[in-house]
């Protein structure tokens, strides 16, 4: 699921990303409940995206969500319609320091 921040790594940007409103809990909180083991493992497959050479990343915030035909697209879920979310991520690197 998400990588929290551990010691040696500093904050390189802020992101804003789209996902599925129905993470949310999931993502923010770690909070499965609700969802079963394939939408979780699709979250954690977008998270990987997201996360890409990274070191860690941490979901923030969310915003109001909205219907999008592209859902399918931005989530990998096998349909096309569905609610999305826009999800502020914060994107680690290593201290060089």
């Amino acid at each position: 699921m998400m990588a929290a921040p551990v010691l040696g790594l500093i904050l390189d940007r802020v992101e804003t990303v789209e996902g599925s409103a129905y993470w949310a809990g999931y993502l923010i909180n770690g909070e499965a409940d609700g969802l079963s083991d394939a939408e979780s493992d699709l979250a954690d497959r977008w998270l990987e995206r997201v996360q890409g050479d990274a070191p860690a990343v941490s979901v923030v915030d969310v915003g109001e969500s909205y219907f999008s035909w592209g859902y399918g697209r931005v989530t990998g879920a096998d349909c096309d319609g569905g609610d999305l979310v826009e999800y502020q991520v914060l994107i680690y690197r290593e201290d060089a320091a």
